[in-house]
């Protein structure tokens, strides 16, 4: 609590949800939390180098350096690469670190499911279905998600 009783209202959390099959790698200034890690995580299971695992991918080094790093985020493309070099789904790690932000975001806000689908003008089932990652929420609720949640999911 702050000065005289008052609470003081979270940071934001910085999610970056970027893909294009039409490139290899999208640029951010935002670092992505959950997918850089999975990629390492991944990479150390298997006990690859980032050079052999950019041999096996066809990009330089540099490139898995920057993927780690958080420096760029693959494409739909290369994901799905890297999911059959390192034999798991990087995208439902992706998945699941964007249902469980919602949610710590939301009890952040010390809001319920409820109060948090009133303020949407949608039904609390789709708050709950985001939050067990049964569905992803579109472009336009993103939008509204990132303004009534200070959450900013890219």
């Amino acid at each position: 609590m702050g000065i005289c009783g008052s609470k003081k209202r979270p940071p934001p959390i910085i999610v970056n949800i970027h893909h294009n099959s039409t490139n290899h790698v999208i640029r951010n200034q935002n670092k992505p939390i959950k997918l850089k890690d999975s990629i390492l995580q991944a990479r150390n299971k298997k006990n690859l180098s980032q050079v052999q695992l950019a041999k096996k991918l066809n990009v330089k080094p540099q490139k898995i350096q920057e993927y780690e790093s958080g420096k760029t985020i693959p494409s739909q493309v290369t994901i799905s690469k890297l999911e059959n070099i390192l034999g798991v789904k990087l995208q439902d790690l992706y998945k699941t670190k964007l249902r469980e932000d919602i949610k710590q975001a939301r009890e952040n806000m010390f809001m319920t499911q409820t109060q948090l689908a009133k303020k949407l003008k949608v039904k609390v089932q789709i708050i709950k279905d985001y939050e067990n990652g049964k569905t992803i929420p579109k472009q336009n609720m993103i939008s509204q998600l990132e303004k009534t949640l200070l959450l900013k999911l890219h």
